[in-house]
């Protein structure tokens, strides 16, 4: 007991050291951090781009189209690597916990401007809502018919592209502008003479 005690008390009369700094050794591994962080905000935002337009081409239609699109962004993460070894970026000491902030870097990098690219005013891939009235339902030949219809999207309406599109039973097309138009409710009114035949 009494030596355990004598040796405490040697270890505690030696003064403490402070191990030596490596300045540049700190530098070097720092600059390295920032260039890979750097890198990986890059390439998110080029996969980000690249989805992007796979996102376009595949159309609303497709029902698989976000499962997809991610797995291409999760599989085109091992690049990383190949990158930062092509521009010969040390990586004797990259750990773990350097790759994980890496690909979270890249990751949530590619999510953000992935979801920026896919929403107004980039990209607006929700159709416009039509919503629909006849009056009157039922018309003989010779009446007129008005056709009142409120239109409604998310980023807007541009009323010269407003048309009503017509086929007869003779497979004849005719498109009609609205008679009348009301911009503060988005209301069109086409008014349609049918003719006796």
């Amino acid at each position: 007991m009494a030596k355990r005690r004598k040796e405490k008390d040697e270890e505690e009369d030696k003064p403490f050291k402070l191990p030596k700094f490596d300045e540049q050794g700190f530098i070097k591994k720092e600059r390295r951090n920032i260039k890979t962080t750097f890198l990986a905000f890059l390439f998110g935002c080029l996969m980000a781009l690249v989805c992007f337009g796979f996102w376009a081409l595949m159309g609303s239609e497709t029902v698989v189209r976000w499962p997809l699109v991610l797995l291409v962004a999760i599989a085109n993460a091992a690049f990383l690597r190949y990158i930062f070894l092509r521009l010969n970026v040390d990586l004797s000491d990259f750990g773990r916990k350097n790759w994980f902030t890496t690909y979270g870097v890249y990751f949530f990098t590619w999510l953000l401007v992935f979801i920026v690219f896919t929403n107004p005013p980039f990209y607006d891939d929700e159709k416009p809502r039509i919503d629909f009235v006849t009056l009157p339902e039922i018309q003989e030949f010779g009446g007129n018919v008005l056709v009142v219809a409120k239109i409604t999207d998310n980023v807007g309406v541009d009323i010269d592209e407003i048309t009503l599109t017509l086929t007869d039973p003779d497979e004849n097309v005719s498109t009609m502008s609205p008679t009348k138009f009301d911009i503060e409710n988005i209301i069109s009114i086409f008014e349609i003479q049918i003719l006796i035949i």
